[in-house]
């Protein structure tokens, strides 16, 4: 009894001091060295899944059918299963380590020597043979990907406890600034140096075979950093240790996180973040993959993806106040009216491409005004809803148990997003009606059919996913503004009274009842 007593004094003199901190003015020069770290971390994370986006461009640009790219989307959906392996890291606590960085040593050392792995063997897969060897390439991606949702986990969890309580917040702009520009260096930069069209035009003064690096040695030279970089992390940055917080063993866990799980505002919010992107899955999945099928060759399209990540981060400046502000989901709620417009633009971009653009991928420089603005607003938006949405997960979350709650809000969200790209993907084909003749016959077999298509799929996709978001915008505008008015305390458990619970079930299941110890 006097420990749950001095436990309970230890809590209020913390109560005390955290409102004290509160009342201070917001001090960002003192978490400058965390904010660098963070980033980095968050590059890292960033170079993978700019990698992976890499080769589902090389993808579309061989031709690779539909069904094959919705195959190679499930690479993605590791980071809609971290709920199922995030509580391991709120346990384990090392109080000369510390829990995070125990974990993020060995992790990163694995992505790295599983990046010199695949760096000799990529290119075979991908371009060598006639076919791209999609199996392989999604197997070795999709557990390459899991490395890299298994060190998102940690990195999130860490995050909440790099900062000073009152610029926690800025851990969601950490996230989108560093992934950000880890993408660019994965995805846009490997694809420019890769290729050797954009090489000899504006690299070169003599033409040349293939580009400046490739695929080989960029995979070696990201699995040298990632190796060097779990080293240096683990000998120089030291992990705060909280030896007064609670301590529950792994299954206790899994019990933690499914009672969060049955809040009343998870629940709630689990519908908002697992139905509002199906909306968008035609545009944010399909409209590049359409865009390069009507014409837009490969590198025109890295290049306008280039020059939208500065866009990018200069927003990210812009509307720093809003989202780190008190209501992050009414900025949420303002933006999805524009993004509607913009899908719905985006159909008509497409529609129109064939008109403007030749065979060989040259087009008048008024389409890729246009193509560029459309870009432009499509990233922005997407970037500020998303941005609102980690921002109000770093509000709610309790940072005691930082890991499985975190990872528990994101694997929502990255569910979400896993299902509807790969579903609008898949269901292209579906959607698309054609007629096909046969061209050439060989000993009375059909070897060619030439197709003619009168509907494209696109295009079905993009009226049911306009007339979804309009539908979900006006039934849930009431709703979100209610829930984002809850108090703190409805999104956590009652921590300590949970424990004691678990305890007191763990010796009346062990200690037989005697009615003489009354």
């Amino acid at each position: 009894m006097d420990s749950i007593i001095n436990s309970e004094e230890i809590d209020k003199q913390k109560l005390s001091f955290e409102v004290l901190d509160d009342e201070k003015k917001n001090d960002i020069n003192a978490d400058k060295l965390s904010i660098l770290i963070l980033v980095f971390l968050y590059v890292l994370e960033g170079v993978l899944y700019g990698i992976s986006t890499a080769i589902r461009i090389v993808l579309q640009d061989m031709k690779t059918p539909y069904h094959d790219q919705a195959k190679y989307s499930m690479v993605y959906w590791p980071y809609s299963m971290k709920l199922l392996i995030a509580p391991v890291f709120d346990v384990s606590l090392s109080s000369k380590i510390g829990k995070q960085k125990m974990w993020l040593f060995p992790i990163q050392i694995l992505i790295g020597v599983t990046l010199m792995y695949i760096a000799p063997r990529i290119q075979g897969w991908l371009i060598d043979e006639e076919t791209p060897q999609i199996n392989k390439i999604t197997t070795i991606f999709f557990f390459l990907i899991t490395l890299s949702a298994i060190q998102d986990i940690i990195i999130d969890g860490w995050a909440l406890n790099f900062f000073r309580k009152e610029n926690v917040a800025y851990s969601a702009l950490c996230n989108n600034c560093g992934r950000a520009f880890g993408i660019i260096i994965g995805f846009v930069i490997l694809l420019l140096l890769e290729s050797e069209k954009f090489c000899n035009k504006w690299l070169r003064i003599i033409d040349q075979q293939g580009g400046v690096i490739s695929f080989k040695d960029f995979f070696y030279l990201w699995g040298i950093v990632f190796i060097i970089a779990a080293i240096v992390i683990a000998l120089f940055k030291r992990e705060r240790v909280d030896d007064n917080r609670f301590k529950i063993n792994f299954i206790e866990v899994y019990r933690l996180a499914w009672k969060i799980l049955n809040l009343e505002t998870i629940k709630r919010f689990c519908f908002v973040i697992m139905t509002y992107e199906i909306g968008f899955a035609a545009i944010e999945a399909v409209a590049i993959p359409k865009f390069q099928e009507y014409g837009v060759d490969k590198d025109t399209i890295v290049l306008v993806e280039l020059s939208l990540y500065p866009v990018e981060m200069f927003a990210t400046y812009v509307i720093a106040k809003y989202v780190v502000g008190p209501k992050p989901l009414s900025l949420f709620m303002k933006t999805m009216p524009h993004r509607i417009l913009v899908g719905i633009f985006s159909g008509l971009i497409v529609y129109n491409t064939p008109k403007y653009v030749s065979e060989n991928g040259s087009a008048s420089p008024y389409y890729y005004i246009v193509y560029e603005l459309y870009c432009i607003f499509q990233k922005v938006l997407t970037m500020v809803m998303r941005l609102s949405i980690l921002s109000f997960f770093s509000r709610v979350s309790d940072p005691s148990v930082s890991s499985t709650y975190m990872s528990i809000l994101n694997t929502l969200f990255s569910l979400e997003n896993s299902i509807t790209k790969t579903s609008a993907i898949a269901l292209v084909s579906l959607f698309t009606f054609k007629h096909c003749t046969n061209s050439l016959k060989l000993d009375h077999k059909k070897v060619l059919d030439e197709c003619e298509v009168f509907v494209d799929g696109f295009f079905i996709e993009i009226i049911l996913c306009t007339i979804f978001s309009i539908s979900w915008l006006l039934s849930t505008k009431k709703f979100i503004k209610n829930l984002q008015a809850r108090n703190t305390e409805d999104w956590h458990i009652n921590k300590e009274a949970y424990i004691l619970n678990s305890k007191k079930e763990k010796l009346l299941s062990k200690t037989p009842y005697d009615s003489s110890q009354k």
